[in-house]
């Protein structure tokens, strides 16, 4: 005898019984099942982790720093030569000027940092005398953003006319990525012949 006609040979109470029992079960696997289809279907919110979280904001600022220097700081190197003249004492003065072209301060004369100018002549390096604005103060060592400033610079007498006037560890301020700049010099010429097109490229 099959379990259906058993249960319908059954009293009327207990076929009620055993149709609420099964109803209930039936819910319950319905719900259970159901239940775990919607869990399947949400995204899981992976909590962000910290550290994670601190890495990305410190690339994003440092992509955004690279930017702004590249937006910010000029591709022309900011001293330029006017003129080397020989003194009557023998020593020769070199009329200079620097010219920054960026939104960031320039560092430029800093004994600290050994950024003092050197002059380099058949494999000798010397600094110079004295480096001084047009009026005779001495150079600042930093120059303000959008600011061309002219300065005078005494050296002793090469034994070539031809030298080099070498500055090194220059930068612009906040960043401090450090560059050189190497301008060959020949006394008694003036313009742009004591400053050619090639630069000495940053590091």
């Amino acid at each position: 005898m099959s379990i259906i006609n058993k249960i319908q040979n059954k009293p009327y109470e207990t076929r009620v019984k055993l149709f609420w029992i099964g109803l209930i079960i039936a819910v319950l696997l319905l719900g259970t099942v159901w239940g775990a289809v919607a869990l399947a279907d949400k995204p899981q919110e992976q909590p962000q982790n910290g550290i994670i979280a601190q890495f990305k904001e410190w690339f994003a600022n440092a992509r955004d720093r690279a930017d702004d220097m590249a937006s910010t700081h000029s591709e022309k190197e900011p001293i330029t030569i006017l003129e080397a003249t020989e003194t009557a004492a023998g020593q020769v003065l070199i009329l200079f000027s620097v010219t920054n072209e960026t939104d960031n301060i320039l560092t430029l004369l800093n004994t600290t940092e050994s950024t003092a100018p050197k002059i380099v002549s058949n494999a000798t390096s010397t600094e110079p005398i004295s480096v001084a604005t047009s009026d005779g103060q001495p150079f600042p060592g930093k120059i303000l953003s959008h600011t061309t400033l002219a300065g005078s610079m005494l050296i002793n007498k090469p034994a070539t006319t031809s030298f080099t006037l070498e500055f090194s560890n220059l930068y612009y301020e906040p960043e401090k990525i450090k560059f050189n700049q190497s301008i060959p010099v020949t006394t008694g010429v003036t313009g742009k012949d004591n400053n050619p097109d090639e630069v000495l490229p940053r590091e």
